[in-house]
Order: structure tokens, then sequence, then C-alpha cells
């Protein structure tokens, strides 16, 4: 999809690639002529300022916010959770994140459209437990722990490992043999 220097926020021209399923949907949309009848609903009152576009190919409401309250509404959608709230940007928020664990950290930088990996990364990719869990469980893969270490919890019960992971009056496991003993680190 190519994007006029005018919509974008660098004011450069763009392209930006999208799935193919939705570039399918775009361009029925486009041919259906429904963008210019959204604006003639949505713009035609009298108190309105803004231009109708004269061959518009997307509609764009002028205030995707209220719109996006709206839709959550209507969907029983709640706009505020632990997780965070829910706002239009939040959408850009939510592309690079899902992009994140699937690609390479270039190809997430240029889908976004960032000249700065630093804004990709430190301003909208977030670390997710999800992904966090994932990660960690990759890595217990690459690892060469017997399956009867106590890491594996096969040779001992829930009670030991819990009392071997707790900690000391001085901050310490009480049991400091079991790193060493699952051959994670050397012994000292």
């Amino acid at each position: 999809m190519h994007i006029d220097a005018s919509a974008d926020k660098s004011r450069k021209e763009r392209f930006q690639v999208v799935p193919d399923g939705l570039a399918e949907k775009l361009s029925t949309f486009i041919k259906s002529g429904e963008a210019k009848q959204l604006y003639r609903r949505f713009y035609s009152r009298k108190d309105c300022t803004m231009t109708i576009p004269e061959n518009p190919l997307l509609f764009v409401p002028s205030h995707a916010s209220r719109m996006l309250k709206e839709l959550a509404a209507k969907a029983k959608v709640p706009l505020e959770t632990k997780e965070g709230v829910i706002v239009f940007h939040g959408a850009r928020t939510t592309y690079i994140d899902r992009l994140i664990p699937l690609t390479a950290p270039k190809t997430t930088q240029e889908l976004a459209r960032h000249e700065d990996p630093k804004t990709t990364f430190n301003g909208y990719g977030r670390a997710h437990n999800a992904h966090l869990r994932a990660a960690a469980n990759a890595l217990e893969k690459t690892m060469m722990i017997p399956k009867t270490s106590p890491i594996h919890g096969q040779s001992r019960n829930e009670e030991e490992d819990k009392k071997d992971a707790t900690a000391d009056g001085d901050g310490d496991c009480i049991n400091p043999n079991m790193v060493e003993a699952a051959g994670i680190e050397p012994a000292s």
C-alpha cells in the first residue's frame, strides 16, 4: 500500500506491506465506492468544516478514539484492564508487539516504519508474560539437564523443592547445593 507524504507523520512517501487477505478486502472496499458514501454520511452536517476527499480510497473518521469507544461498548469490551487502557494508538503498539516474536528485529522496524530501532523496541515493544515464558522454555530445551534432576521435579516432591528454594536468614537458599547438583554452575 502506497502512503502519500501528506498522510505520513514524517511527511515522507512510504510503502506499507499489508497481509494478502487484508489487501484483498481493501481492494473490494475501494472498488465498492463505500468510502465516499461514508464521508457523505458522517461529514455532511452543517457544522462540519472538514473537506470530503474527491475520490477517497478509505474512510478515516474524524474522531477515531470516539469511534473505538463506541465499538468497544457495543462489543462489551472493557476500555481499561490491569494490562492497560484501550486507545486508538494502542492498535499500533499491538501490531508491533505481535510482530516482535514472529520476525527479525530489522523486519519489525521496517514494518513499523521507524527510522530508529529504539523507537520500535523501546517505545512500542513490550515484554509480555507469555513471551517471557516461551523464551525461558525455549532456553530450557537448549540445556542438557538430566530428566532425573531436581529441576525437573521427578526425583523429588513439591514440598522438598519449596524448602530448598526457601531463603534462610542470610538471604541464601537453604540448600546451597541445589544449582550445583543440577550441573548448571560448576562447584566452587
